[in-house]
């Protein structure tokens, strides 16, 4: 049976102040920096990650993040530390918190990769590559990127990856590709927000300029 885990409320715009493993007994919070599967894994401030299981293939992890500030995404670091390290990342599960003050407009998951190493698996079987929280619907996904368009209003929690109509669960996977000793990949999710009005209409009014000053050159050319 899956492991579902459960995330508390995020006060104020602290970070997670509740994390608890469910059906799975095994499950283990990691340290940041702590090594499973032969993998070192440093999570930035506000992730929690939790690992199920680890064979010699694949780390089976669960994580929750709060997002304090919708201009900036939050990182998880792999880096490898043995010759052996295990060539799949399986994120089965997470819970994202709003407490940035903003409501979100969309959300992406990103891999940056120094060494080539890492990419999404995107397997036709399931419904995406990470099954979307409610109101939430995939719009485009690359070997490194995948983006999702949807609304999460301040303070409220999202779930990823709890397709409980699938036997795949609508993981986010990772081909991790272990290329060697240091090889270092990063999992980087950005929240979208919408341009404030303001924005928007300074956009529309630079690019009516420019359509004037189009259409003067253009008379001008043809005079």
């Amino acid at each position: 049976m899956r492991s579902m885990l459960k995330l508390a409320a995020v006060a104020g715009f602290s970070a997670i102040v509740g994390l608890f493993a469910g059906t799975s007994s095994a499950a283990t919070v990691l340290n940041n920096g702590d090594a499973v599967g032969g993998w070192n894994i440093t999570a930035a401030p506000g992730v929690a990650v939790v690992v199920d299981s680890s064979t010699s293939t694949t780390v089976t992890l669960e994580k929750t993040a709060a997002f304090s500030n919708a201009n900036e995404g939050l990182i998880i670091t792999f880096t490898q530390v043995s010759a052996d390290a295990a060539s799949t990342i399986d994120i089965n599960n997470e819970m994202i918190t709003n407490t940035s003050g903003t409501t979100f407009s969309g959300f992406q998951f990103l891999l940056l990769n120094p060494n080539g190493a890492a990419s999404f698996v995107n397997d036709p079987t399931v419904p995406s590559p990470f099954a979307p929280a409610a109101g939430f619907t995939l719009v485009s996904v690359s070997s490194d990127s995948i983006s999702y368009s949807g609304s999460q209003a301040n303070m409220a929690t999202s779930s990823w990856g709890f397709d409980t109509a699938d036997t795949k669960g609508g993981d986010l996977i990772i081909n991790a590709n272990p290329m060697g000793v240091g090889t270092t990949f990063d999992l980087k999710e950005i929240p979208e927000i919408p341009l404030p009005p303001a924005v928007w209409q300074g956009l529309v009014g630079i690019m009516g300029l420019g359509l004037v000053s189009y259409g003067k050159s253009l008379k001008r050319l043809m005079a």
